[in-house]
């Protein structure tokens, strides 16, 4: 068992900190030791990427803040790595080449831009269905509670 599949088992759509508390009692109370490790493992893995991803981000907030294309904000990241798209590895800022930059601010642009841009289209048809039906919420709407 992988940690989406327990927490699909036991998410009921309430709280999110209720559903992690049940998923989390699972693992201890069902599974073995060695499940367990197999379990919890992915999870302590992505904190690890999310903690450094958001040290590296400071590390470019701090170096680009006063300059963006100053030489020496760019040498103060030199050693700071990222992730390169091209091969699959972490790869410093200083190692790396123009297509490697570029393949990193397309992806970056595609995951954080485009899908930013497609829920804040979202919620913006939703706001104006709200306000064309003179309602308070979509749950007014005649018709949108019902099953589709």
């Amino acid at each position: 068992m992988n940690i989406r599949d327990l927490i699909r088992s036991v998410d009921g759509g309430g709280d999110y900190a209720e559903v992690a508390r049940v998923a989390l009692g699972k693992v201890f109370a069902d599974l073995s030791p060695e499940d367990q490790f197999e379990v919890i493992l992915p999870l302590v893995r992505s904190e690890v990427v999310r903690m450094r991803r958001h040290r590296v981000r400071r590390q470019e907030d701090t170096a680009f803040a006063q300059a963006p294309d100053d030489l020496s904000a760019l040498r103060s990241l030199r050693d700071t790595p990222f992730m390169d798209l091209t091969e699959h590895r972490s790869i410093t800022w200083g190692e790396a080449t123009r297509k490697q930059h570029l393949a990193r601010a397309r992806l970056l642009h595609q995951k954080q831009v485009e899908r930013t841009t497609l829920t804040i289209t979202r919620h913006k048809a939703a706001a104006r269905l709200i306000a064309e039906h003179h309602v308070q919420r979509l749950n007014d709407l005649p018709g949108f509670r019902s099953a589709a």
